[in-house]
Formats: C-alpha cells, structure tokens, sequence
C-alpha cells in the first residue's frame, strides 16, 4: 500500500502511462517506450546550421497498451493532433509553439521537426513531472472518435478515470473517487513484469493523517511533498519499520528583492545586498530550522544537479561575516548609532521590511533574518502576507524591500524571470519575475541557456547564469528545502527524487521483501 498526496500525482502517472523516456533520481533520463533518448552524440538530435532542429525517437516494438493494442507512432500522430485541438492547456506538448511539424516513417519511427533550437526537445512525449503539459501518449484507437464527435466532452470520459488504458508498468483494477486507486502489474510491460503484483495507492488530504497513516502500518511509503523535514525527523524515530529515504532538494528558500522603486532606496544598491547576505548565517539558519538535512543554497539551481560540481567554481559565495557586512555598510555613507542601527547622514534609521507567506517554516526563516540584520546595524520588520492579500498581486508587487519565497530549482523555470516577465501595470501585475530585475544581460543569458543543445556547451551557459544570480544578487538565497521520503523497511530499490524526477520512476523493479 503507498500514501499518495495530492502533491504526488506524478506518481500515478509514471505508475500507469510510461512515456518515451523518464528522468532518475540523480536527473539522469532513461528509456522507456523508446529504445534510446535522442542525443546528438547518437545522431537521434540533429541541429542544423539554420538553427531549426530534427529529433528521431525508435519506439520499442514489444511496447503494448493494457487491452493489448500495438502502441505505435499512429498514437503519437493522435496525441499531436489532441495537443493542437486546445481540448485543455494541459494537453500542449512542451515547446509547442517551435514544431513544425511530426512526421511518422514508419510503425516504430517518428520524427519531430522544429523551427528553432529548443533544449527540452527530448522531453516530448515523456514522463516529464515539472511542467503543465501532458507527460503520456494518448491510444487512438480509444480516443479518436470520442474526440472527434464531441470535443468539448473529452475530459468527462470515463477514459480518464475508471476506465483508463495506458502503457505503465501498472495496470488501473479499482477506481475509488476521492479515496484512492487499485492498481495490478502489467504482464505485457515494455521493460517486462513488474516485481509487485498489486498495490494500493490512497489519497490522503493533510499532513496529520498521512504520518498517522504511516505510523499505523497502514502504508508502506509517502508519495509527493507534503510533509516537511521538521515532521519527517519527529516522525522517523517513531516509524521502527521504516525510515525516511534519500531527501530531493525540491525547492530553495530565497530573499528577491525589489527593483522597481524600492524602499528604501538602497536596496537596488548592490553593495548593500551583499552586505546583508554576508549578515546571515545561513548554516546555522539551515541546522536548526531544517534539522541539519538541508545544505545553503548559493544560486538558483539544486546542488545536486548533475553538472552542479562544474558550475560551482564560478560561483560568488557569502560566508557569514557580520564584521565585513558593518564595514560595507559603514563604507555606503551610514553610521551606527547609540541604539546599534545605522543611520544615513539625515538621521533616518536604516530599516528595511521582509515579506513571507504565514507558513510556519517561512515565518521562522524571515524572523530569524530579521534577527541576523538587527545584529548587524539594519532595522528589520518580518511581515506575514495575511491571507486575504496573498492573491493581491499589485499588492505583492510593489513590496518596498523583499519577499521571502520557496520556489523550484528547476533550470527550465528560468524563462519566468526575463525582463518581460516583470509585474506592472501594464499586465495587471502578472508574471513570474517577482524581484522585478530587469537586465538585457540577464536575458540574453537566460536566451542563450534555451537555446544551447550541446550540453557541454550548455553547462558553460548554466555556470554563466548562476554566477549572474550570485554575483548580483536579483535573488538571495538562503537554503534549499528538503523533500522527504517516507520507506518502509520492506521495500527495496526505491530512491529519493529531484525536484524533476518522480520518486516512482523506476516503480517497476521495487520489490517486496519477505
């Protein structure tokens, strides 16, 4: 029996629809109904010197659906076709807007062909957790004519429910609305029969009723993210058939400051950022608040990316030094006063405000940073974002200095924080780029990380941009989040997750001990 959250729906979804390929826990990519993931080393990606690209995927020929049907590229050419019929945003593949076109050459062979160069080609069609779009093939022979005679009622099939059809490893037995979801092996597995006969996967709401699931005996593990490191060290010494498993850095915990009209002024200045990063101890803030399972973060992507330790070196780190930050501080025109605040050369205090989400890991963060600046000569108020302003975005906006949030660490949610991706009137104070950083150096950086396929080449952009983000500090870090994972003892060949990686991504070869 597995736990699954809300969180965890890639999971099921890795379980019963396999796509092309799947990432590991390490960000490596696998194959699964291909034979092999394009690359250009094995001439599957081709770039040519016009900039548009040829991706060729090989589909295993053993590969079948759960009623036995052959999966072929006619299903591929189906699932093209529902992703232009705009049923549901969800349904775009990635890169949509680049392909010019699928081509099919044979039952087993397709091609897609594309108008500019695009990193994430190889994750078309594939079991691809970080984004909003599909992540299986769709069967034709199912779908096709539903579809065709009453597009606006596809989504109300019971296709996608109790009488779902895919190509995992699992096979759908029992459909529990609200409840939870029966699940039998699939003998005709493309990579052959999975190891467990049957499993139970059970939807649970909240983090008191997932540990008291646990606790009980009732489920073997944890699937998705809900429950936090402090929950998972209280409840770990209680479980004595199970343990929590290799943690994922899921996301990281950073300051953004802001850049359009801030207050007060200094905080565009750069020297006084650093100042007030050289101000924290963020090993200690990681070692008590997250029980000492979770490294500082300092840049914007996971340390334990794959090509982490090649970007590392050019990284600008702030080790604590609260000396050095009063000196800077000191060397911007300000002094201490007789109450250890410094003040400018009018007398104003030097105070500065620090938003955050009322979450209770959130709240203690930006109140002990509020500490940390204190004892370094900058008044600091922590401000909970209440509720009922959560959603306001002009309101979360136009903050005056920073606001303290979790996001992912994922490389492909880069785009959200280009220039034209900045709140202001003009667009109702909609996007991604909540610093409000607006730099052409910047976006052409993030430009070329989008468009750089060579992945030695890539990596040099990767370490360009990181270096960007900690040399000039548009966004603060502090310390990544930790994503645990709760094992029982029993199950064997289950590992941890990356923030881009299902922990279910090999569910196939899990097994049962005796």
């Amino acid at each position: 029996k597995f736990l699954r959250t809300l969180q965890g729906a890639e999971a099921v979804e890795v379980s019963v629809a396999s796509g092309l390929s799947i990432r590991d826990y390490k960000g490596v990519w696998h194959p699964r109904l291909a034979g092999a993931v394009p690359t250009i080393e094995n001439g599957l990606w081709k770039v040519r010197p016009d900039g548009t690209m040829e991706v060729t995927w090989n589909l295993r020929p053993n590969a079948v659906w759960h009623d036995g049907e052959p999966f072929t590229t006619e299903d591929i050419l189906f699932t093209g076709q529902v992703a232009q019929a705009d049923v549901a945003p969800n349904f775009r593949q990635n890169g949509q807007e680049l392909i010019a076109g699928i081509e099919a050459s044979t039952p087993q062979t397709f091609t897609v062909r594309w108008k500019a160069p695009y990193i994430r080609a190889d994750t078309l069609f594939n079991n691809d957790t970080e984004g909003t779009s599909i992540v299986f093939a769709l069967p034709k022979h199912i779908l096709e004519r539903p579809l065709a005679e009453n597009k606006d009622g596809f989504l109300q099939l019971s296709y996608w429910s109790e009488d779902f059809i895919g190509t995992g490893p699992f096979k759908l037995k029992q459909f529990n609305r609200g409840s939870g979801i029966l699940l039998g092996a699939f003998d005709q597995y493309v990579l052959g029969r999975p190891k467990i006969d049957e499993f139970e996967i059970k939807f649970a709401g909240d983090a008191s009723t997932q540990i008291a699931t646990i606790l009980s005996g009732a489920a073997d593990m944890s699937l998705g993210h809900s429950l936090s490191v402090e929950q998972s060290a209280a409840v770990e010494p209680q479980w004595q058939d199970g343990h929590v498993d290799n943690v994922g850095l899921r996301s990281r915990f950073a300051l953004y400051p802001q850049f359009i009209n801030p207050s007060p002024a200094i905080v565009a200045n750069l020297q006084f950022r650093k100042a007030l990063m050289f101000a924290l101890d963020r090993q200690e803030m990681a070692d008590s608040l997250q029980r000492g399972r979770s490294p500082v973060a300092h840049t914007y992507m996971s340390s334990e990316d794959p090509i982490y330790p090649a970007v590392e070196p050019q990284l600008v780190k702030y080790e604590y030094d609260p000396r050095r930050a009063a000196q800077m501080i000191e060397g911007l025109g300000y002094t201490r006063g007789a109450d250890g605040i410094f003040h400018d050369a009018s007398g104003q205090r030097l105070a500065v405000e620090e938003r955050a989400t009322p979450g209770d890991l959130e709240v203690k963060i930006i109140t002990s940073i509020r500490a940390y600046w204190q004892g370094a000569g900058v008044d600091s108020e922590a401000v909970p974002i209440p509720l009922q302003r959560q959603s306001d975005q002009e309101y979360r906006a136009t903050r005056g200095s920073f606001e303290l949030t979790r996001r992912g660490t994922s490389l492909n949610q880069l785009s959200s924080f280009r220039s034209s991706e900045t709140p202001v009137p003009e667009n109702g104070y909609l996007g991604g780029n909540i610093s409000r950083y607006q730099s052409s150096e910047w976006d052409g950086l993030i430009e070329r990380f989008f468009v750089t396929v060579p992945i030695p080449e890539r990596t040099q952009v990767v370490a360009q941009v990181m270096r960007h983000v900690s040399d000039n500090l548009n966004m603060m870090h502090i310390f990544y989040d930790m994503d645990p994972l709760f094992v029982a003892n029993r199950l064997v060949n289950v590992h941890g997750r990356q923030t881009e990686s299902s922990p279910a991504w090999n569910i196939s070869e899990w097994d049962v001990t005796s």
